[in-house]
């Protein structure tokens, strides 16, 4: 008897947490790309970088897929780079608005441009460290219903 008595205290300090009366979240985030109903591809395209230029245009590939059971609409992806000290090239983060629909079963190709900027490191530094040949970026596309994709990919640099 007293634990039922306490049952109408627990279900309303449940209800009060919750984001909304049934305790499902509003938002979704979905931190796995590469298994389930949607997966996300990344690569980088454009030129080798030169010593002899600092920066360089290059463009995103962000291939998005559904293995859903219905159609999803793309409306935002965005690509933003994680620091890293050692590495010799610097990207500027980039995103894009879109408005497509991927049917189920279905890929889209988006593209969005980027700029890569070569930093000059110290030789003493470079020596002991290495080159760093990959870029860490952390890609989010966002759904029509809610749904955001965040993960992080390593996209090796350009002519490498």
């Amino acid at each position: 008897m007293r634990r039922l008595g306490l049952l109408p205290l627990v279900l309303t300090l449940a209800a009060c947490g919750s984001s909304d009366q049934f305790g499902i979240p509003d938002k979704r985030v979905i931190n796995d790309c590469e298994h389930g109903g949607v997966e996300v591809r990344v690569g980088l395209n454009g030129g080798q970088p030169g010593m002899e230029r600092t920066e360089d245009h290059l463009t995103f590939a962000i291939e998005v897929a559904n293995n859903l059971r219905e159609d999803i609409v793309v409306t935002r992806i965005r690509v933003d780079p994680t620091p890293d000290e050692m590495s010799p090239y610097r990207l500027s983060p980039t995103s894009g608005s879109f408005s497509e629909t991927i049917p189920e079963n279905d890929e889209h190709l988006f593209e969005l441009p980027v700029t890569l900027r070569t930093m000059f490191v110290d030789d003493r530094r470079q020596q002991t460290v290495g080159s760093r040949n990959v870029l860490t970026v952390v890609v989010t596309v966002m759904l029509q219903n809610g749904d955001s994709y965040r993960c992080g990919y390593g996209v090796p640099a350009p002519g490498t």
